[in-house]
């Protein structure tokens, strides 16, 4: 069990990850999930349908991470 789910959507234009945590009155040990969707993306029926559950959105900015461009 999660205390906060955020999702990582690339088509969501509000706040990012960073913008969000630092807003969030988040309680020390407070787990997070964060939920990252495959290559192709997540689709909005799954937002959705996280989003009913009480997941909250946040991007990544405009930039998609792809797994062959992602080297380090």
């Amino acid at each position: 069990l999660f205390d906060e789910i955020i999702i990582l959507w690339e088509e969501f234009a509000g706040p990012s990850l960073s913008q969000y945590i630092a807003a969030a009155t988040l309680a020390r040990g407070c787990r997070i999930a964060l939920v990252v969707g495959p290559e192709g993306g997540i689709t909005s029926q799954e937002v959705e349908s996280l989003v009913s559950r009480g997941a909250q959105l946040a991007s990544l900015g405009p930039t998609i991470l792809r797994v062959d461009t992602a080297n380090a």
